[in-house]
């Protein structure tokens, strides 16, 4: 499989996109909104194998921070091989494996996943973005955000801040939207960002906080991670 990254910068507001749907690889872009650079990975549906793990992995292609948490652990469903380890909260959205097979699911949580990881948070249902998210304080905070979404066809999108962009929730789900998103969630954000996206022979990787700091800072590392793997 031959694999490749491919640098695109558009604004936000721009209708120009170019065509991806040909494309049967992951791909990494940067996409630069609000005059900063977001990384994008899209996962054709095949070219992947996913699944979810508590800790960040030693050895991966693709690696996000995914739940929530506080000292208890995970806020909301963390399914990993089949056992629950975390339960299930109220609204948000998942990420899941069923059947070998990962996608994303505003507010319907998956029935019978091999893996699943749910966000207290919703960015995108159906193709409409989430209005009512934006009008919350935090929302309108600038910080390192993240979103994890599939298109119609069934490809991931995994959306994260580069190391000097900091974006509005806002900002962050109408990327999403203007990439043909129809299912989105945002996983945990701030000092919690942690990710990694590979396309095979080239990567992009960001954490927010080196751990020496946040051991210093009494900062907890993420509870929770979505991982994957390139199919070669």
């Amino acid at each position: 499989m031959r694999i490749s990254i491919m640098l695109i910068s558009i604004a936000l507001t721009s209708c120009a996109m170019l065509n991806h749907d040909k494309v049967i690889r992951p791909v990494i872009s940067s996409e630069t909104i609000i005059a900063c650079q977001m990384n994008v990975l899209k996962v054709p549906v095949g070219t992947a194998k996913f699944s979810v793990s508590k800790r960040r992995p030693a050895n991966a292609d693709i690696y996000i921070n995914s739940n929530f948490f506080d000292r208890r652990g995970p806020i909301g469903e963390l399914i990993i091989a089949g056992k629950r380890t975390s339960s299930r909260t109220k609204g948000g959205g998942y990420f899941f494996v069923r059947n070998g097979i990962a996608g994303v699911s505003a507010y319907t949580a998956p029935t019978n996943p091999s893996y699943s990881t749910q966000s207290i948070l919703v960015g995108i249902n159906d193709g409409k973005v989430n209005s009512k998210l934006f009008k919350r304080s935090h929302a309108k905070e600038r910080d390192y955000r993240s979103l994890v979404g599939t298109n119609s066809a069934g490809d991931l999108y995994f959306i994260a801040s580069s190391r000097t962009c900091l974006v509005t929730i806002r900002e962050i789900v109408n990327l999403g939207k203007h990439l043909g998103i129809q299912e989105a969630i945002l996983p945990d954000a701030g000092s919690s960002v942690d990710y990694q996206f590979s396309d095979g022979a080239n990567k992009v990787s960001m954490k927010a906080l080196p751990a020496i700091v946040k051991i210093g800072l009494k900062i907890e590392e993420p509870k929770s991670y979505i991982v994957g793997s390139i199919q070669r």
